[in-house]
Order: structure tokens, then C-alpha cells, then sequence
């Protein structure tokens, strides 16, 4: 209902509108689905493409996101909901593009892949051991119809500019410009107004570019006002103080497994959910993607150096998400550790789960697969966790419901809904920090790592 709301305007559909006589009249710009169908009706819950039109050329857009968007949302979100393979998907609408006349096609996919290569600019066609990409946007562009030009893709975050042949062996060009606006890509096709399509030679080979986004440039006066006006409204809530730390609290700008702050998050959702009228929860779990900023200690506004106000907490934690707590014997306990690091989902880079304290267990990466999990060296407050044993869980709706590929929590029973994640994490920030004694960060010692 809000991502309707968000194309086709009107007020939010449970907390109505922000501001007296202002309604929102939509985007003025398509939302672009063409795999999200109603599960009741099949059809598409947005347009599956648009047409963009200028002096006679004309390039159809194909957009849609990643089949497995399930696997990585709350069920709740995507309730009454089917999404399609990428593939056959992406087939269709070209086809209908074609019957209409429109040759020059390209596709919008939030589907990825990671490069060789980390580099910003990297040109993943370059010969070396740094070239080239892997991951789900390989196999799809393989296999997408020549009908398609060019691949603009996401959802890893990564940065790259690739040419991946065609079934008919044609070059074709696969994007992808980091995230959060950091980047974005230099495109340029070769179009053909006699046959009105997208050349692609060997000789017209397609280029991309991944250039930086810098800050050294005016400000586009619209935006400021709209900013501006918005951060009015929310200030009395966003600038309120809600905690305080001694220095940054890493909870993505990081390249360690466990994270500090996703020890924080897991602490703080243990402690909520431990009392028995709460959950009894024993051992809490935090997916690492769901930890959206680290928590900064400098001062982003008003606010004195080291305090968390309530618009940081929320950055960190935007999904607000339902806390549940559950029954999982040691077993399962085990096979959660070892899906981080096994599965076609967790592919080549493993997502470590985050842990509350008095879990701890051996990541051995001299191993390979889910034996890099060393099971004999799961211990729950020094005592090893034991298989037959059932041990109350704690995780948000997302990972109960399985996402990012943890199926195991599906397996979990007497499941009890608590407060929501940002709740807690507020809760604790609140009885745990004060300005006469703020919050510092966490050892991080809980997950050894063998190399």
C-alpha cells in the first residue's frame, strides 16, 4: 500500500498525512516491477517498463528486482505477493517491446554480482587475474535475449563496468554504481536510427564508466528547500538525545566479521527479550545487512560531540522490524552459525551473523564451506552448546522468517512477538549510557577467526 502511495500519491495509509492541507501527489516518474505480480490476480503490482521517448529514438526500460526478494525482506512485506524468475521475466517484456516497434532496449535488475577487482573504476574487461565478475547478474545476462543492451544492476553494492556476451555471442554492457549515491555511471551506446536499435560490435563496443560523486558543486535550490522543510518537521523527534558513547561505534565501515555495534544490537535485543514475561531469550542473533550506518561519536548537528540522538539510532535501525523470540534445539543453534558460511545464498562472501554476549564459537577460514564453523567450539557461557538442548532464540521477524538465506529459523517453534528492534536498541542505549557515562565500544571478541 505505501509503495502505491509513494507512485500514484495520497497520504501514508496508517499515519495519514504530516502536514495540514499538503497531500502528496506522487512521483513523477514510474515505478518500474515487472516480476512483483499480485498473487491473486498474476498481474504486475506496477508498470513493467516505460518507454522513453526524444527527436525519434526511443529505448525501452525493463525494471524489476531480484527473484529471491523473499529471502531478504519480512514475509509481512511481501504478503500476497509472487515474484518471477529474472530471466523469463525480462523475455517477455522484451519481446512486447519488439512487437511495439521498440528495438533499443535496456534493463534496471536489483540483482548484482562482485567484481575481481575493488576498485571504483575498475574495467572488469581489462585482461589480468583482476579482471572479470562473478555472482546472479552473470548467469542472467548470459541468458537474457540479445533483444536486450545493457544491464544498469545492484543489490551487491559493488562497483562495476562489464561487458558480458549475449546468447548470440554480441558484447553487451553490465553496470552497477556502488551504493547510496556515492557513485554513478558514464554510459554510452552507439544508437542506430536506421534500425532504430542499440549497435553492438566487437568494432562499436559499449562503454561504461563509474565516476565519483563529489560535494564540490552547487546546491540544487529545490532540494534544499525541500530538505530543509522536512528536517523542520522531524527535528523535534530526530535531534532528541536517546544515548551517548566515548568514541565511533563501527557497525558497517568495517572489514571485521563481528562488528562492534552488532554486538551492541545483539546485547540489546537479548536484554529486552531474557525476562521470562518477554520471551526468556537466551542467545540473540543480528543479521549483519540489517545494520544500516555506524554510530558515529562527531556531532552531525546541534548536538554535543558523542551524543546518539534519535535520528542516528534510527539510521542504524530504519526497519523497525518485530523482535521475536523462539524455541531452536543446539543443533539448529549450529546449523544457523553454519549457513552463514555455506549455501548458494551466502555465496562468496559470508554474512556473519551478529551475537549477543556469552555466545561464542571459532570461524575457521582455512576450511571451506560450513566446516568452517567449528561446531565443537559453539559455547554458550563457556559451556558447549548441546545438540539435543532446546535454548530460546532471539532474532527480528526477518531472520525468524528466514532471510538472507538463514532457513533454519523457519524450523524454530513457540515463536513470541516482542517489541520492535529499534525499541529495544533505544531501551538500551538509554540504560546503558548517560553524559556522566557514555557508552563505549565493545571488544568484538566473541567470533575467534583462524586464518
Amino acid at each position: 500500500a505505501e509503495l502505491l502511495r509513494m507512485q500514484r500519491g495520497g497520504c501514508h495509509p496508517k499515519d495519514g498525512c504530516f502536514e495540514k492541507r499538503k497531500k502528496f501527489r506522487g512521483a513523477d516518474f514510474p515505478y518500474l516491477a515487472a516480476n512483483v505480480t499480485d498473487e491473486k490476480t498474476g498481474k504486475p503490482i506496477l508498470k513493467p517498463y516505460t518507454v522513453w521517448r526524444h527527436k525519434g529514438v526511443k529505448i525501452g526500460i525493463i525494471g524489476l528486482t531480484l527473484k529471491g526478494t523473499p529471502d531478504v525482506v519480512t514475509a509481512e512485506g511481501v504478503k500476497g505477493l509472487k515474484f518471477a524468475d529474472e530471466v523469463a521475466t525480462i523475455d517477455k517484456y522484451a519481446k512486447e517491446l519488439d512487437r511495439q516497434g521498440v528495438k533499443a532496449i535496456v534493463t534496471l535488475v536489483h540483482e548484482g554480482g562482485m567484481p575481481a577487482s575493488g576498485a571504483y573504476n575498475d574495467d572488469c574487461d581489462s585482461p589480468g587475474a583482476g579482471a572479470g565478475i562473478s555472482g546472479p547478474i552473470v548467469d542472467i545476462a548470459k541468458k537474457v535475449t540479445p533483444k536486450v543492451d545493457a544491464f544498469i544492476t545492484g543489490h551487491t553494492h559493488q562497483a562495476y563496468a562489464c561487458t558480458i556476451a549475449d546468447p548470440a555471442g554480441n558484447p553487451r554492457t553490465v553496470t552497477s554504481a556502488a551504493s547510496f549515491g556515492r557513485l554513478y555511471t558514464d554510459t554510452k551506446l552507439t544508437y542506430d536510427r536506421r534500425t532504430r536499435d542499440i549497435v553492438r560490435t566487437p568494432v562499436a563496443r559499449p562503454h561504461a564508466t563509474n565516476h565519483v560523486v563529489d560535494r564540490d558543486r552547487p546546491k540544487a535550490a529545490d532540494m534544499t528547500s525541500l530538505i530543509a522543510r522536512w528536517n523542520a518537521l522531524a527535528a523535534p523527534i530526530a535531534n532528541r538525545p536517546v544515548g551517548y558513547t566515548t568514541a565511533d561505534i563501527n557497525g558497517r565501515g568495517s572489514e571485521a566479521y563481528e562488528k562492534p555495534l552488532g554486538d551492541v544490537i545483539a546485547d540489546s535485543q537479548l536484554e529486552a527479550l531474557a525476562p521470562a514475561d518477554k520471551g526468556g531469550a537466551q542467545i540473540a542473533f543480528m543479521n549483519p545487512g540489517g545494520i544500516r550506518s555506524d554510530l558515529a561519536y562527531k556531532a552531525a548537528g546541534s548536538e554535543g560531540d558523542g551524543v546518539v540522538t534519535y535520528g542516528k539510532a534510527f539510521t542504524v535501525q530504519p526497519f523497525t522490524n518485530m523482535m521475536q523470540t523462539a524455541d531452536l534445539t543446539g543443533a539448529q543453534v549450529i546449523s544457523v552459525l553454519r549457513q552463514q558460511v555455506s549455501g548458494a545464498v551466502n555465496g562468496p562472501q559470508p554474512k556473519i551473523l551478529q551475537i549477543s554476549k556469552g555466545l561464542t564459537y571459532t570461524l575457521d577460514l582455512t576450511k571451506t564451506g560450513a566446516d568452517r564453523v567449528v561446531a565443537s567450539s559453539v559455547k554458550l557461557d563457556g559451556t558447549a552448546i548441546d545438540p539435543a538442548k532446546t535454548y530460546r532464540v532471539a532474532a527480528n521477524e526477518f531472520l525468524m522468517g528466514g532471510g538472507d538465506g538463514f532457513t533454519t529459523f523457519k524450523e524454530a517453534k513457540n515463536k513470541r512477538v516482542g517489541a520492535s528492534d529499534l525499541d529495544v536498541f533505544l531501551a538500551y542505549l538509554g540504560a546503558h549510557s548517560s553524559k556522566a557515562a557514555p557508552l563505549s565500544p565493545p571488544k568484538a571478541d566473541r567470533i575467534t577467526v583462524v586464518k
